[in-house]
């Protein structure tokens, strides 16, 4: 099978993004980690103004809510993703193995 310079470039491309998105997992991986307790240091700040009634720890409470679900949500979000995607997109490494056992073939 021959490939034209176009479908090399796409090659090429597809090989960089997927050593890339290897690459940097780990850097993802502390980033949700750091998320998630940032999370859980922010609702046990919450936890600590949720005992006290009055008015100024009413407002930490109304600013930390949306805060807690928004970090936790990141960072679970994140954790799926990378758990998910974590040796690279399956279809993209099965191309690139097929290409290139496609071209030892041929030569």
């Amino acid at each position: 099978m021959q490939l034209s310079d176009a479908d090399k470039k796409l090659v090429a491309l597809l090989k960089r993004r997927q050593q890339q998105l290897i690459r940097w997992r780990w850097v993802g991986f502390l980033g949700a980690i750091s998320t998630l307790g940032t999370g859980i240091y922010a609702f046990l700040v919450l936890e600590h103004f949720l005992r006290q009634p009055d008015p100024p720890a009413v407002l930490a409470v109304a600013c930390l809510v949306p805060a807690v679900y928004v970090l936790f949500g990141i960072g679970a979000g994140l954790m799926v993703y990378l758990f998910l995607c974590w040796n690279g997109k399956p279809e993209v490494s099965l191309l690139l193995r097929l290409v290139e056992e496609s071209q030892n073939d041929d030569a």
